[in-house]
């Protein structure tokens, strides 16, 4: 798990240059939501590392729908008008019920979040990860060893200009 949360903060450190203009916060869940780090903006680069390092990580299972429906409640809590949002999903793929992931992530399209998913292994469910993405924002990996290759690909497609920006694994 130590390879994803550095993603997740190597990924955040592409946008830390203008803090008051990108908010930032994570969903770590599992067979419940294990830990949130708030969607918040004017937060540092250090501060965002340790808060997504404490982060617990259970291995419970994939309840991909409940983490979904925290960043939804986050994002209805704390965005900003006429700033783009942008989730990712960080998974295998393989949820526990599918279908409540499916319906949480069109509820989030809905929301006007562009959802973005990336597989990690041999044995994702390619389905799953386009019903949780938006069209064109799935993206694989065969291991954890190959997220920091993803960031170049991922940063233009979340980045034509300034956002609200939102991950959770």
């Amino acid at each position: 798990m130590t390879r994803v949360k550095q993603f997740v903060i190597d990924f955040a450190s592409a946008f830390m240059s203008d803090a008051s203009s990108t908010g930032f916060g994570a969903v770590m869940y599992s067979a419940n939501v294990a830990g949130v780090v708030p969607l918040r903006c004017n937060v540092s680069l250090f501060n965002f590392a340790r808060s997504v390092r404490s982060l617990p990580h259970p291995k419970d299972g994939t309840n991909t729908d409940i983490g979904i429906n925290k960043m939804r409640k986050m994002f209805a809590a704390r965005s900003r008008p006429r700033v783009p949002m942008s989730g990712i999903v960080i998974t295998d793929g393989r949820s526990k019920l599918q279908n409540r992931t499916a319906i949480e992530s069109r509820l989030a399209k809905a929301q006007g979040i562009q959802m973005f998913a990336i597989g990690i292994g041999y044995l994702i469910d390619k389905k799953e990860l386009e019903s949780i993405a938006s069209i064109g924002n799935v993206m694989t990996v065969a291991s954890f060893l190959e997220l920091q290759g993803l960031i170049h690909q991922l940063y233009p497609k979340v980045c034509p200009r300034k956002f609200i920006f939102y991950v959770y694994f």
